[in-house]
């Protein structure tokens, strides 16, 4: 049923395993929704799922099971694509000054939103510097008049700069 209305399907029949290893592998792989349907599972005709970032299991029948799944796969993806953008808006920095750059990198990390002059000397100064390099180069908010976070020339270019770890 899951299959047939496109939700991508594996079982696991290692048998080798414990069923707590299995249960481990899957979680450290990250599986969004673990079904769990054992012998008394299928005599009530009920499946129990658990889902990746919610404690504790749900029962359900497996009447309409597919619905289910799909509503619960759609809410699990905004709960993390929430959770992500989150993360990443608290530790985008804008910054103005060269002083800011190196503040930021040090004391609270994440990336760094700044004016960038375009030129692979500045680039390569800002990482033998600081470590960091750009990441990217946003298609919104990447543009506008200011001054080179580094070198100080115009720039009309806001790049996105952050040390690898």
């Amino acid at each position: 049923k899951l299959e047939n209305s496109g939700i991508r399907v594996h079982l696991d029949t290692r048998d080798y395993l414990s069923f707590g290893e299995r249960v481990f592998e899957w979680e450290k792989k990250g599986v969004p929704i673990r079904l769990e349907i054992g012998p008394r599972d299928i005599e009530n005709n009920v499946v129990t799922y658990v889902v990746r970032d919610r404690e504790g299991k749900v029962q359900l029948g497996r009447e309409g099971i597919e619905e289910n799944i799909k509503e619960e796969l759609k809410l699990l993806h905004e709960r993390l694509l929430g959770a992500s953008q989150k993360i990443r808006e608290e530790g985008t920095h804008e910054v103005n000054s060269w002083g800011e750059f190196v503040d930021i990198l040090e004391t609270k990390g994440g990336f760094i939103h700044a004016f960038w002059d375009g030129t692979e000397e500045t680039e390569s100064k800002i990482k033998e510097e600081t470590g960091a390099t750009i990441r990217c180069i946003p298609f919104e908010g990447g543009s506008g008049e200011g001054k080179c976070v580094y070198s100080g020339a115009p720039a009309t270019i806001r790049a996105i700069f952050a040390k690898a770890y």
